[in-house]
């Protein structure tokens, strides 16, 4: 029982770091790009 709550523990971190690292990159992506749009225009 004890193994398998690390293992769910250690699951629910690495998805929570993951979708973070994601949104971050994401609106990082859109933040560049729409500024780029902007200073063409």
């Amino acid at each position: 029982m004890l193994q398998y709550k690390m293992i769910l523990i250690n699951y629910i971190i690495s998805f929570a770091a993951g979708f973070l690292c994601c949104s971050v990159g994401v609106g990082y992506a859109l933040k560049n790009g729409y500024l780029k749009i902007n200073k063409k225009d």
